[in-house]
């Protein structure tokens, strides 16, 4: 709380010096400067731009205001001429030490943070002398909003607009994650006959394996059988051109047979003076006529049928 007000030089002050209470009342005359304490107040508490309240025929002003209590004070000079603006801190820590001061120039403006730390004044701490009753002229909203601020019922209004966007978002996450579990749970609808399907998908791989070894057999037996084919048209064309009749060769063989029957009469017939010299003719004719005509059938076949020899 602030305990004092002093002003040096600020607009119809020349030198005050204030002490405050808990409730403290300026009266006075009209013109008596009471709307200047305010105003210099405000200097102290916004760094107020200008110089136009510095009194007449000075060069600066002053003010400042601390606590007793907390044993701090704080102070503001502006001056006509450039350098004069400044800001000073100073802390009295007790217990016989000396003060700390603290000097703040280069100010753009502003109030040096510290500064507004001890000062604690806003524009609600002010009101002018034709401004209607605090916040009756406001609006609904900036009139909670301020109420808000000044009793921290903003933390309770921040609470529950951050408590119901965290229900709202987590009320579309629930949304959302119903609307997978409904895909979900029909997509495993499909999914019902899959130890019938995983069955059938066994079986048509146990009848593919099947097949696949049915069709390698099938495609040595179709190698096998070209072979075959191909070694049958080797062998058709490794035969003779032609080969003799049975009935032929037989007749041929019976020719042979009374030929070597004729031989043996012929020996026979040796002995006999009187006809062996016309049997050993008859023979010799009938034998000679049965190998030309053998050798002729054989030279029409060109190879023998029993010993396979070439015949020319």
């Amino acid at each position: 709380m602030l305990t004092s007000v002093e002003v040096e030089n600020f607009q119809s002050i020349r030198r005050m010096s204030l002490k405050l209470g808990k409730l403290t009342v300026v009266t006075g005359a009209t013109g008596s400067g009471k709307s200047a304490v305010l105003r210099a107040i405000r200097l102290l508490a916004f760094n107020a731009r200008g110089t136009g309240y510095i009194t007449r025929g000075e060069k600066s002003c002053k003010v400042g205001t601390g606590s007793q209590e907390q044993g701090w004070a704080v102070g503001i000079e502006r001056g006509i001429s450039r350098g004069k603006d400044c800001y000073r801190l100073v802390d009295h820590p007790g217990d016989g030490d000396a003060p700390q001061v603290g000097t703040f120039t280069k100010l753009g403006g502003e109030v040096p943070p510290q500064v507004a730390q001890r000062l604690e004044l806003s524009e609600l701490n002010f009101a002018a002398q034709f401004d209607r009753p605090f916040l009756l002229d406001s609006s609904g909203g900036e009139i909670a909003r301020t109420l808000g601020r000044l009793t921290n019922v903003t933390l309770l209004f921040d609470a529950a607009r951050e408590a119901n966007r965290r229900r709202l978002e987590v009320m579309g996450d629930l949304k959302r994650a119903e609307a997978n579990l409904a895909y979900l749970m029909e997509a495993a609808q499909k999914f019902r006959g899959m130890k019938a399907r995983q069955a059938a998908v066994s079986a048509a791989e146990e009848a593919m394996g099947r097949a696949q070894g049915i069709e390698t057999r099938l495609a040595r037996l179709r190698a096998l059988s070209a072979r075959r084919e191909g070694a049958q048209e080797a062998l058709v064309r490794a035969l003779p051109p032609a080969v003799p009749d049975g009935g032929r060769l037989a007749e041929l063989a019976g020719m042979l047979a009374r030929a070597r029957e004729l031989y043996r009469q012929l020996d026979a017939a040796v002995l006999d003076a009187g006809g062996a010299q016309f049997a050993a003719e008859q023979a010799a004719l009938a034998e000679q006529a049965a190998h030309d005509r053998l050798h002729e059938v054989l030279a029409e076949a060109g190879q023998c049928p029993t010993c396979g020899a070439v015949i020319a």
